[in-house]
């Protein structure tokens, strides 16, 4: 009986394999990867794949950070420029009146 549930395993375990293959997850370096394991180190596979995960991960949250600074440092610029400009406009704006001589009332308190 559980010669029978492992030959099915065996077979899933297959079918799953030739159909990462087919869609282009795995390639041929897994298929070498696999071809390292053995009897002395039956998780071989299983524990470099969870190394790579691991330090994938890593690298994809620092390089989430560069990314967000990168973003943070373009919207610090985009600031600094649209001030820079807004700040030009008002001081033309603010010769503009004085060069008219229109006085705004003053506004008693």
């Amino acid at each position: 009986m559980l010669a029978l549930e492992a030959d099915k395993l065996e077979a899933d375990m297959h079918r799953l394999l030739t159909l990462l293959l087919h869609q282009g997850v795995l390639d041929e370096q897994f298929l070498q990867l696999q071809q390292l394991q053995d009897e002395t180190s039956p998780n071989f596979v299983a524990e470099v794949v969870t190394i790579y995960f691991r330090e994938t991960e890593k690298l994809l949250t620092n390089l989430r950070k560069l990314l967000c600074l990168r973003l943070l440092a373009h919207l610090e610029h985009e600031y600094c420029l649209l001030k820079n400009k807004l700040h030009e406009l008002f001081q033309i704006e603010q010769q503009r009146v004085l060069a008219a001589g229109v006085r705004y009332p003053m506004v008693l308190q």
